[in-house]
């Protein structure tokens, strides 16, 4: 707390240079760790109601070469995690690591470069509620999905046909009629529940069709797959088309039979 001239309720925690110029801020805790909030609050610059926590965290904003001299109201845990830019407000960045800047103010920003998973209790199983979920990859509407207060997740993906090339139909009965649906457990039912589930297997499906699987990851060092579930209701209904058309067929040949028997 070196040069902590006029702020108030400040506290620093085991470690080096935490609040370090912290020259007017007020209510900041840092640390433990060392050069937290370093330089936060120097100048003359507002630096209030912020923690951090690490090594170096809310030292730098951006990529890590830009002193972080205001930030209010914001949460930086890890090593060298820091603001988006200078001035943000009410920003979390938490294993921010190696100078990997938070996303801007009203933004939370949670795990490291390297990160694959999260988890959300013992077993996974905690809803979200109030979000708003951005399905960048998929190119989702413009209000993302969304989940209300239960924890439902409700949204949609974008279908414009100007969006799209190569349209033509879908296999429908055959393919269909080779996929298999399976009961089954999950292996790991640490990262997964251990109840019975019904589905299909992606490594079956794509063997016969192809747009039913994407990619979901790696796991223990390998890609895995998942089945689109779009592209199987997508499957479902043109069978279930090409099988009323054949139902239609079917009646009109009785029919037709009837009337030459007078039936």
């Amino acid at each position: 707390m070196f040069d902590n001239l006029t702020g108030a309720q400040n506290g620093a925690g085991p470690g080096s240079y935490n609040l370090y110029s912290n020259t007017a801020g007020n209510s900041n805790a840092a640390g433990p760790g060392y050069y937290n909030l370093f330089n936060c609050g120097a100048a003359g610059q507002t630096c209030s109601n912020n923690v951090a926590a690490g090594n170096g965290a809310g030292r730098y904003a951006g990529t890590g070469t830009t002193a972080m001299t205001s930030v209010n109201t914001s949460i930086f845990l890890g090593q060298m995690g820091g603001a988006n830019a200078t001035g943000d407000v009410n920003e979390i960045g938490i294993c921010a690591v190696g100078s990997t800047a938070a996303n801007g103010s009203n933004t939370a920003t949670i795990g490291c470069p390297a990160t694959t998973d999260f988890y959300a209790g013992n077993t996974g199983g905690a809803n979200i509620h109030g979000a708003t979920l951005q399905q960048t990859a998929e190119k989702s509407c413009s209000t993302g999905l969304t989940s209300d207060s239960s924890g439902n997740i409700n949204g949609c993906v974008a279908s414009d046909r100007r969006l799209k090339r190569g349209v033509e139909d879908l296999p429908g009965t055959d393919v269909l009629m080779r996929l298999r649906p399976r009961n089954y457990w999950w292996r790991d039912t640490k990262k997964r529940d251990a109840s019975l589930h019904a589905g299909f297997i992606a490594d079956e499906v794509k063997s016969v069709y192809s747009q039913g699987v994407v990619p979901a990851g790696t796991e223990n060092g390998k890609a895995i797959y998942g089945v689109d579930p779009n592209a199987m209701v997508a499957l479902a209904i043109k069978a279930i088309q090409e099988q009323q058309r054949e139902i239609e067929s079917l009646k009109a040949a009785i029919a037709d039979l009837r009337k030459g028997r007078k039936l």
